[in-house]
């Protein structure tokens, strides 16, 4: 284009076009080239806008591939987590079924399990009356012979006779011990609300005897309300005091300092005495039936702390003691709020105190 130009010009601008003639050609010719730069400059506004859009499509589209592979990723990572969740399902399912079969096993074994307690404790109660009935016979014409027989018998026979009658008291302390570890937990036992002071009152006349015969005195300054099995805290109470009394020193009156404090949710107890004490690495043996520590020359069975753990598990606390040798014994225990109307064996009730 610009070498026809170029001619057209050179052609033009010969002597022997008229002046007129060429003026006007070369105005045309000035037109021509504002037109063709015209024509120029849209050519390569085009060129580049095209080149601009297809890097731009050049990019959408590796772009587009990219995301394209990383859905493809994910729809492969979402096929697998499926798979796995079905299988987990699968498995739950399995798992589910298994945990209706052993709660429907339970169930029974629940339903055996009671009426195998009811049919124990029938026994225990049938076995108790049995039991106790020719041990008192043995005890009374023991003693019977004993006051009879008494200056006819030699050292040797008269010692025998003695061991039969002692061991026959025994064994009466140990049934009457094992009955009460039994109604712990009765299911006739119902939730009241009380004051501490009550449960108190009926130790002190329980023990008013071994109380008055050791000058015991007994200090509490607390007198909270609560609400629990009025009957199985009076064991617990009982049991502590009369242990108190009964492991006192010789030359020593009995002092026994109960005090109450709440602690969270829970119910916090101490009864501290100044008795003989006890070694602490016998904590967890003195809450077992049966288990005599120290002073096995003193009346017992053992069963006077295992009642007393047996209470404070069924009102959901725990039980233990702080003790040096030669110089008292703390027990502690708490017991947990609770609003229940009454209890069975099974849902152990709790103390709540205000």
């Amino acid at each position: 284009m610009d070498r026809i130009i170029q001619k057209l010009v050179g052609v033009i601008t010969r002597d022997e076009i008229p002046e007129e003639e060429r003026a006007c050609l070369l105005g045309v010719i000035e037109a021509l080239k504002k037109e063709k730069k015209k024509s120029d400059f849209k050519h390569n506004r085009f060129t580049k806008d095209k080149s601009i859009a297809v890097n731009l499509l050049n990019a959408t589209i590796e772009d587009m591939e990219k995301k394209k592979a990383i859905i493809e990723e994910r729809n492969r990572q979402l096929e697998e987590h499926k798979q796995m969740i079905e299988h987990k399902n699968n498995v739950l399912e399995i798992q589910k079924n298994r945990i209706k079969e052993q709660h429907l096993r339970l169930e029974e074994n629940l339903e055996k399990l009671s009426a195998s307690y009811s049919e124990l404790e029938q026994f225990t109660y049938i076995a108790s009356h049995d039991l106790k009935s020719p041990l008192r016979t043995i005890t009374n014409f023991g003693q019977l012979l004993s006051r009879r027989l008494g200056s006819e018998l030699d050292k040797e026979n008269k010692e025998f006779l003695d061991f039969m009658i002692k061991g026959a008291k025994q064994m009466n302390t140990v049934i009457c011990d094992l009955l009460e570890f039994a109604h712990v937990g009765n299911k006739n036992n119902m939730v009241s609300e009380f004051e501490m002071e009550e449960i108190l009152d009926t130790v002190k006349f329980n023990l008013a005897e071994p109380i008055k015969k050791n000058k015991t005195s007994i200090i509490c300054e607390e007198n909270p309300r609560l609400t629990g099995l009025k009957t199985s805290l009076i064991q617990l109470f009982q049991n502590l005091i009369g242990n108190a009394i009964k492991f006192r020193k010789e030359d020593t009156p009995p002092i026994i300092t109960i005090s109450f404090e709440k602690r969270g949710e829970d119910f916090y107890f101490e009864f501290s005495d100044n008795g003989v004490g006890m070694e602490e690495e016998y904590q967890e043996k003195a809450f077992k039936p049966f288990q005599r520590i120290n002073n096995l020359d003193r009346p017992g069975s053992g069963m006077g702390l295992a009642i007393c753990k047996k209470v404070v598990n069924q009102h959901r606390g725990e039980i233990w003691f702080e003790s040096e040798k030669g110089k008292g014994t703390t027990f502690c225990f708490t017991l947990k709020p609770q609003s229940k109307k009454s209890v069975d064996i099974d849902t152990a009730p709790i103390v709540q105190a205000n």
